[in-house]
């Protein structure tokens, strides 16, 4: 099921073919992002319209590697993030026990 950001996201991607190609100097890419987001039918678009699967990114301060797609994919799943998150900024409710 395509949510209705990534329908947005396609939707710009169609009508600005160049924006899904572009490659910053730290050499992530599109791919990368939507893999790292899981964005998952954004990621089969752009690898439907030739999107580079093996494309790595730079090495960068956190990371002494270049990643592929995957690797931001594995490296933080959603789930992960949300958790992360949450924990972050706890959701504040009326009905919360103080602590």
């Amino acid at each position: 099921m395509m949510t209705v950001g990534e329908e947005a996201v396609i939707a710009v991607f169609e009508s600005e073919p160049t924006l899904a190609a572009m490659c910053p100097p730290d050499g992530v890419t599109m791919l990368h992002r939507a893999a790292q987001y899981g964005l998952l039918q954004v990621a089969k678009w752009l690898l439907d319209h030739g999107a580079d699967v093996n494309k790595q990114s730079q090495p960068d301060f956190w990371r002494w590697k270049a990643r592929t797609a995957l690797e931001f994919a594995v490296g933080n799943p959603p789930r992960i993030r949300a958790e992360r998150r949450a924990r972050r900024w706890p959701r504040c409710s009326s009905n919360a026990a103080p602590s």
